[in-house]
């Protein structure tokens, strides 16, 4: 009889063990979720600045691809928020078939800090 009263004797986890193990538990969980946050927050950096390298790669190549007498020599755009510069120049003064096309990208990052990217290529219009 004496040996069964021993094995219902079981008590179990305290109150003290399981509120450290919650408390434990919460820690874990606060640094994934900070974790979280910075992880969201690349994303969406990481977003901004890959549209704005299409933009510039979109906007370079929609110049290459003009002919040398509808070409402007400067221009602007806005889109999204992002917004695009570009100046065209004669790459070597009177000579005018070969142009430097400068293109910059600007924007604002998540904490409405101003951001930019630039580019200067080299090209010959089409004709």
């Amino acid at each position: 009889m004496q040996r069964i009263r021993k094995k219902l004797d079981c008590r179990g986890f305290t109150l003290l063990e399981v509120m450290i193990g919650l408390v434990i538990f919460s820690i874990g969980l606060l640094t994934l979720l900070s974790m979280l946050v910075v992880s969201i927050s690349g994303n969406a950096w990481s977003e901004k600045t890959t549209r704005t390298v299409q933009m510039v790669r979109q906007t370079i190549e929609t110049i290459k691809n003009t002919p040398e007498n509808q070409l402007e020599n400067y221009g602007y755009e806005d889109e999204d928020g992002i917004f695009r510069h570009w100046y065209i120049q004669d790459f070597y003064e009177g000579q005018t078939s070969v142009k430097m096309l400068t293109v910059w990208v600007y924007w604002n990052d998540e904490f409405n800090r101003p951001q930019y990217t630039s580019t200067t290529t080299i090209f010959h219009p089409k004709q």
